[in-house]
């Protein structure tokens, strides 16, 4: 590594660690804090939320090769985005390997999400739908929600945490107005193909490769990751069928034992993709078994923006929204999940 890139594998580590003891800092905290903006600069994480990956590493004398053929790769392959896109929080969790939660097998995510809300003292409300918020007049807010049935409630609360992107809510606010509108942001847009088949990845579509591994990372060709190292989407997937395809595991069929396969890309896999993927020609008879496809829209819901600056805002006197901190939430959550996956 030393002889290809220098100090830049350690200066990078420095970084990652960095992240992961303000992360830490915040997990230990327990001051109530009405500003989540004032905690992030206590625990140290300004410089993380509001840099992109690419500029953070830039700004550190990272190594550009360093960044597109180590770190880049990771990035794609967790988060189907570039370092030229993805907030620097987000760069540093993906190359992390740490994990904060465990979590039992027999117990599963249901049981970790059941202790998280356990832990919080909070009702969780299934199959139900807000419709909006009234102001009331003593200060607080009424939520105004629908069951599965139609049915309406109205319920009133000191403050509400808006913890969803905004332009996915569709709230009707009634009384006074916001008083400032939150940013737009824009989310990453993503095909998942899953399908199960007897046959091994060919290495046709690899340059011959032997042998194919069980997870195939993508990043940009050199010449062209500087163009594209910012764009999302099919903008920045650069020569490169997909973000990253990976044998998930073995499954059982029809008294049959095959491998489920997955591919994250910017764009649809179709069936002659997947067929030269396991070594078959256009034309010849499906290799697989089972296929499934789904479409992961820039409106919905992403564990990272593609903004890396997302600004803080307090809509009203108590309607909060975490703005940039959501990345930091967001972080949490999926440093959780992970821990859970890896026990």
């Amino acid at each position: 590594m030393w002889y290809f890139y220098g100090r830049s594998p350690g200066r990078a580590e420095d970084l990652i660690t960095a992240a992961r003891k303000a992360r830490e800092k915040l997990y230990a905290s327990t001051a109530v804090f009405e500003s989540l903006s004032n905690i992030i600069h206590e625990v140290g994480l300004d410089e993380f939320s509001k840099e992109t990956g690419e500029s953070l590493l830039h700004s550190h004398d990272v190594d550009g090769n360093f960044q597109r053929e180590i770190f880049n790769p990771w990035i794609r392959g967790r988060y189907a985005q570039n370092l030229g896109t993805i907030s620097a929080l987000g760069a540093m969790m993906a190359a992390d390997n740490s994990a904060a939660l465990k979590v039992s097998d027999e117990e599963g995510m249901a049981g970790l999400w059941e202790r998280m809300v356990a832990s919080t003292g909070g009702a969780v409300h299934l199959d139900t739908h807000v419709i909006g918020l009234r102001k009331g007049d003593w200060g607080g807010w009424v939520l105004a929600s629908s069951d599965s049935t139609g049915q309406e409630s109205y319920e009133p609360f000191d403050a509400i945490v808006l913890a969803t992107p905004w332009s996915l809510t569709k709230l009707e606010i009634r009384g006074d107005p916001v008083m400032v509108a939150p940013q737009e942001v824009e989310y990453a847009e993503m095909y998942i193909t899953l399908f199960t088949t007897t046959h091994d990845l060919s290495g046709n579509e690899f340059s011959g490769q032997k042998g194919m591994p069980e997870l195939v990372l993508t990043t940009p060709c050199s010449w062209e990751y500087k163009e594209i190292s910012g764009g999302t989407g099919k903008d920045g997937m650069g020569h490169a069928p997909f973000w990253f395809l990976s044998r998930v595991k073995e499954v059982v069929r029809g008294g049959q034992r095959e491998y489920l396969y997955k591919i994250v890309s910017a764009e649809e896999i179709s069936d002659d993709e997947i067929r030269k993927l396991l070594g078959g020609k256009e034309g010849e008879e499906n290799r697989w078994s089972w296929v499934y496809r789904y479409h992961v829209s820039r409106s919905s819901w992403s564990p990272f923006p593609c903004s890396a600056n997302v600004t803080s805002h307090r809509l009203h006197t108590r309607f909060l929204r975490p703005g940039k901190s959501l990345v930091i939430l967001c972080w949490m959550r999926i440093c959780g999940i992970r821990g859970a996956l890896m026990s």
